[in-house]
């Protein structure tokens, strides 16, 4: 069961590094479009020839990036690409856009949200300070040096921030809705590892102890019982017939459980051959499941059962249900005995 988590743990931490590679790619197919888009519009907007060039440069660097990254994350490209946007291409576009009164601002979100998400560690910490940084030192020349930034007209401004602000919207809708989704998956599997049995799909000895305590407070006490389900000789036939072969009587098992008992009712593998039941109904009709139990051909199977009571503790009740399953071995196997006390 450890090396089954073992390997869910790998396989989720591969598929962590996948969804980044691909946002990364996302990212740069989406800076692309913008970068397309923005010489689009300058052109339209009567912005001089010269402010494309560094969406030009722009573009060079970002289809470098992809080129050389979309077999698999490379870091120091990563790290290149967003260096270049912080160190060249905010500058660039805060003096040739008009400073302050346009979209810089927006685009030093995005690129704060990347590197949050794609960096760790010491280079993380640089490109945020960087950003920072940068910004401040652009401000501190627009406000000293206002010759340098250029000065366009409101409707130009007003037609280039409609443009830019959306394109803006939607790259941080994706990004975040990419993360989310990611993160919702990720989630539910780290919940399957936690509260699942990696090699039957039920509940584990961990997620059924708390679902017990959870429910002996809201439960019926005449309607509701803890049963134990053990399979007979299961480690004469593991060592005899092979772990293999144990593996998938124990599957074969929880199948037959989980068809038997209905989904009101919580079936759960306790440990190694043992599986546990929380039932809820009358006596006769868990009596008649469990003969259906043990009048199957395929595996001789020992249960035993009590009764719940909000007034007896989780772990008595655990043991009164372990006691009537060993009665049941006791007395010759593949039978269900109910506990006395």
């Amino acid at each position: 069961m450890i090396g089954g988590l073992k390997l869910k743990s790998e396989a989720l931490r591969d598929k962590q590094k996948q969804l980044i590679h691909r946002l990364f790619l996302h990212i740069l197919e989406f800076m692309l479009v913008v970068s397309v888009f923005n010489i689009i519009g300058n052109v339209l907007y009567g912005f001089p020839k010269e402010i494309n060039i560094k969406w030009i440069i722009f573009i060079g660097v970002i289809l470098a990036t992809y080129y050389f990254t979309k077999e698999r994350l490379v870091m120091s490209w990563k790290f290149i690409f967003f260096a270049f946007a912080i160190f060249v291409m905010m500058p660039f576009s805060f003096i040739d856009s008009g400073g302050s009164v346009n979209n810089t601002i927006g685009y030093l979100f995005i690129i704060i949200i990347c590197v949050s998400f794609f960096f760790w560690g010491w280079q993380r910490y640089f490109l945020v300070i960087s950003t920072v940084i940068i910004f401040n030192l652009l401000l501190m020349i627009e406000t000293n040096m206002p010759e340098v930034i250029k000065v366009y007209s409101d409707e130009t401004q007003l037609l280039d921030r409609m443009v830019q602000i959306s394109l803006l919207l939607i790259l941080a809708f994706l990004f975040l809705k990419t993360f989310s989704d990611a993160y919702l998956k990720d989630k539910k599997r780290l919940d399957e590892i936690v509260h699942f049995d990696s090699l039957t799909g039920l509940h584990n000895r961990r997620s059924f102890d708390e679902i017990v305590g959870e429910m002996i407070k809201s439960m019926n006490p005449e309607h509701d019982f803890l049963v134990f389900i053990d399979i007979d000789h299961f480690k004469q036939i593991n060592d005899s017939k092979g772990h293999h072969y144990g593996d998938l009587m124990i599957q074969s098992t929880a199948k037959l459980l989980d068809e038997i008992f209905g989904e009101r009712d919580v079936v759960a593998r306790w440990g190694g051959d043992e599986f546990a039941v929380l039932f809820h109904g009358e006596e006769k009709e868990l009596i008649d499941k469990l003969n259906e139990i043990i009048n199957v051909n395929k595996v001789a199977l020992s249960c035993g059962y009590t009764q719940i009571s909000n007034e007896i503790s989780a772990e008595i009740l655990l043991q009164r249900a372990d006691k009537a399953l060993y009665k049941s071995k006791e007395k010759g196997r593949n039978q269900w005995n109910k506990s006395s006390e």
